[in-house]
């Protein structure tokens, strides 16, 4: 069960008794309801932690780590970490990867994201973790993560054009997009199809990002009150870029995309979540 919004005071947290708590990466977001800092932040993630449980997590920076291990300290509560640089990547590609992790050799995943691996080995040490009360064999542990599916993170909807659409909403997200990109799409043209909400760092996102672009095309999310007009996107977009043009909609941006993109390049939209299935 996934939590919404945080976590302290999170829907989710009817559940008592959880078995095990996992924690991804914690990033600077929703910040007008968890608080300014990463350390606030995690301290509203980490109101899941109750009950007889046992923890996981990613490895995170410095100031997270922190208030997690001292909340499960605290509450009596052992935290397993999943140590990023225990994974050793074999292969590669624009339709996956495939890396080592302490004992397991040759783990496939079919996500293309850098962070997908990160994702990945959690899953591995919450599976570890719960072993005893519930053993998973080997083999479907490896099926299991070859076969995880998320759409809107670095999707691939189309081949004629290629198009890809990654959610990408905020500054730590933006950054594994670029990263993804100079891994897999080195050389690529690519062209940018941009929406995001006004209450997000879009400039920060649009900072990184950019640099890696042919041209940008911004739009307005549609039918969401929060959306930033994509006029206004654009008028930001152009500190980074000089090749910016904001669409009447969604329809129109893709059609602009797909012809500068011709048959040698890749439309990319990304910036929100929210648009993405559109």
């Amino acid at each position: 069960i996934e939590t919404g919004l945080g976590g302290r005071l999170d829907a989710t947290n009817v559940i008592k008794n959880p078995l095990c708590c996992v924690f991804t990466s914690i990033s600077r977001d929703h910040m007008g309801f968890l608080g300014d800092s990463l350390a606030e932040i995690a301290s509203e993630k980490a109101g899941i932690l109750m009950g007889n449980t046992i923890a996981v997590s990613v490895k995170q920076k410095p100031e997270v780590m922190q208030v997690l291990e001292t909340e499960c300290g605290t509450k009596g509560i052992p935290l397993t970490v999943a140590g990023y640089e225990e994974v050793v990547s074999k292969q590669v590609t624009t339709e996956g990867r495939i890396f080592s992790y302490k004992g397991y050799d040759n783990l496939e995943i079919t996500l293309p994201g850098t962070c997908q691996i990160k994702n990945a080995v959690t899953a591995v040490e919450t599976i570890l973790a719960l072993n005893s009360q519930f053993p998973v064999k080997e083999e479907d542990m490896r099926n299991g993560i070859r076969n995880t599916y998320w759409f809107g993170r670095m999707t691939k909807v189309s081949d004629k054009p290629v198009v890809y659409v990654d959610g990408a909403h905020n500054e730590d997200a933006s950054l594994e997009l670029v990263k993804t990109l100079k891994e897999c799409f080195s050389g690529t043209r690519i062209i940018a199809v941009v929406g995001m909400f006004a209450d997000k760092e879009y400039e920060k996102v649009l900072e990184y990002t950019l640099p890696l672009m042919e041209s940008v095309i911004t739009i307005t999310i549609p039918n969401n009150k929060r959306s930033l007009p994509g006029i206004e996107l654009a008028k930001t977009a152009m500190k980074y870029h000089n090749s910016v043009t904001s669409a009447g909609s969604l329809k129109e941006a893709f059609e602009m995309a797909q012809l500068l993109c011709g048959e040698d390049g890749m439309v990319l939209a990304y910036g929100s979540l929210s648009y993405i299935g559109e």
